[in-house]
């Protein structure tokens, strides 16, 4: 009886054991993907700002475009 209630203890043990490291690879998971969402939010951020920055300077383009336009009516030849 003694060998068999050691038994019972030891594979007691190890589910435990194997309940933790499943456990623990869930939230090595869980930790991985909320970094990969978090690296994701900042290159979002950033595309973001490039397209303000690019949109900025189309503005500027048109801007100087039309500047040159007004010239060339107001000056031809």
């Amino acid at each position: 009886m003694e060998d068999e209630e050691l038994r019972e203890r030891a594979h007691e043990r190890e589910r435990r054991a194997r309940e933790r490291e499943a456990s623990a690879r869930e939230r090595q998971g869980r930790a991985e993907a909320e970094a990969r969402t978090a690296e994701h939010q900042r290159s979002a951020e950033v595309h973001q700002r490039e397209a303000k920055q690019h949109a900025a300077a189309a503005e500027l383009h048109r801007q100087a475009a039309e500047t040159q336009a007004d010239h060339a009516r107001e000056h031809p030849g």
